[in-house]
């Protein structure tokens, strides 16, 4: 999504009829656009070109505004719904309207994925203005011409009869007042703070590790939830994650020099995380490197004999990871994980005076997985 973005060079507004067909029009979608998006949509009718992307905007049979932006080669990359308030719209008001408004979530879409639009070039700077030449001289003055003999004394001409007044003209009415347009829809307000609106995200996966206590390879499952925000055209985030490992059962033989009797434990080991990451667009997806703190919380139910006890306790640790996330359609991603951590080890004994060991945590641990997530905005 975010190659096909790059590399866009316009958008071109599809016409399923003619340009003033439907509600919005083409026509009224096209203006609309160019008002938010100056010098990116292409004139209705001209063939889209390698690089350019497809806006459809069209009004179901129920009123509802669908806006559709795919790539060149038909991938979605926008889909959006708008619910009428009340029944189907028809009016010319509510369809420019409409039009307004499907150019705002387009807009919207545009800058979130941190694209601006570039500013008109500067005018050129006027040449500088030439002298003038100088005025050429002015030519002599033609000779007088010779005195004129005297006029004679003028006849008097007859009086003229006054004319007759002219009746008036009858007072055209006053122009009737011309009907006040119907007020539009004001569509709502963009946000102009600097930060971009925060974007939700929920992902399950599985993942295998191991660490320094030996070759033996342990396997779990995770749900996280992370909520980030966006700086230009990067993201950090914050994530909460809790998992579950594998059961581990940890059996003991008797001892008559502690004293204790055969027994068995089943231990289960809960991590939970807070990590928080900044968000890297790479050519395909994201890269999300990140830093965390963990707590192990170890619940061991132990049995010997007839006698049964239960214990837990918690192992802190700090990790790094790193994940790249993939984008695939219908607001899904999937995330492949790689993460290291350290912490202090938890020592669990079997008896009181902490003489039989039976189990413990690592201080180094390695873990690799994949999750798959749903975006909420």
């Amino acid at each position: 999504m975010l190659v096909a973005l790059a590399s866009a060079a316009a958008i071109a507004i599809l016409m399923p009829a003619g340009p003033d067909d439907g509600c919005p029009s083409p026509r009224q979608v096209s203006e609309a656009m160019n008002a938010h998006l100056p010098g990116m949509v292409l004139p209705l009718g001209r063939a889209p070109g390698p690089n350019v992307l497809r806006l459809s905007v069209t009004s179901e049979a129920g009123g509802t505004l669908r806006v559709d932006l795919s790539d060149p080669d038909g991938g979605a990359l926008l889909r959006r719904r708008v619910e009428p308030d009340t029944g189907p719209r028809a009016k010319p008001a509510e369809c420019a309207a409409l039009a307004e408004t499907a150019a705002l979530i387009v807009d919207r879409y545009w800058h979130e994925v941190g694209y601006e639009v570039p500013p008109p070039p500067a005018p050129a700077k006027a040449p500088p203005a030439q002298p003038k030449p100088p005025p050429p001289p002015a030519p002599p003055a033609p000779p007088k011409p010779p005195p004129t003999p005297p006029a004679l004394p003028a006849q008097p001409k007859p009086p003229v009869p006054p004319a007759e007044p002219k009746p008036a003209a009858p007072a055209s009415p006053p122009p009737a007042p011309a009907p006040e347009p119907a007020a539009l829809p004001r569509p709502e307000p963009t946000s102009s703070e600097p930060l971009r609106p925060p974007a939700w995200w929920l992902a399950a996966g599985v993942s295998g590790e191991a660490d320094d206590r030996g070759p033996l390879l342990g396997a779990g499952a995770s749900l996280a939830i992370a909520i980030e925000r966006a700086f230009g055209s990067q993201r950090a985030g914050l994530r909460l994650s809790v998992g579950a490992r594998y059961p581990k059962h940890a059996p003991w033989g008797a001892d008559p020099t502690i004293p204790i009797a055969a027994g068995t434990s089943t231990i289960v080991e809960v991590p939970l995380g807070l990590d928080v990451y900044w968000a890297i667009p790479i050519g395909l997806g994201r890269l999300e490197p990140g830093l965390g703190a963990d707590v192990n919380v170890i619940l061991a139910t132990s049995q010997a004999g007839s006698a049964t006890a239960f214990r837990w306790a918690t192992a802190p640790a700090g990790d790094a990871f790193l994940a790249w996330a993939i984008p695939v359609p219908r607001d899904c991603v999937i995330r492949f994980v790689a993460q290291g951590a350290a912490g202090a080890p938890y020592h669990l004994y079997a008896d009181d005076a902490d003489r039989l060991l039976i189990f413990d945590t690592p201080r180094f641990r390695a873990e690799v997985g994949i999750q798959l997530g749903v975006w909420f905005y």
